[in-house]
């Protein structure tokens, strides 16, 4: 999660109420279809329905529509094809989102598809 107290600090701190955004960059692996990526995109998308905590989610693919996003372009370099962002009210509603068991399920079989992927939780501007 990145932050370095307790989880009733982490709750607590400054960032309790401000929008708290999980952002990936991802590469997936060569026999990775289009489709594959496309159900992979659809089943993070549908986790909206069990988790009213995540207030906004967008995926960006193909380098040329992440060029075209300067906020992207911040996390982003040529060897990631995918950008993916979600905005939680709360530090403590990114946590749950976390640790539920559908997305925990999901990432089981979303990671082992990719080639790189990093995951950033925080307070962007």
């Amino acid at each position: 999660m990145g932050c370095n107290q307790s989880e009733e600090e982490c709750t607590t701190s400054t960032t309790a109420g401000t929008p708290v955004k999980l952002v990936m960059v991802v590469s997936f692996k060569k026999h990775v279809t289009e489709r594959k990526i496309d159900e992979f995109i659809k089943k993070f998308d549908d986790l909206k329905h069990n988790h009213p905590e995540r207030k906004a989610f967008h995926w960006i693919r193909n380098q040329k529509n992440i060029d075209a996003e300067p906020y992207v372009r911040r996390f982003i370099n040529p060897r990631f094809t995918h950008f993916a962002e979600s905005t939680f009210s709360s530090v403590h509603d990114l946590q749950k989102f976390h640790k539920a068991n559908d997305t925990l399920k999901f990432f089981e079989e979303f990671y082992p598809a990719t080639r790189e992927a990093i995951g950033i939780a925080g307070v962007f501007n």
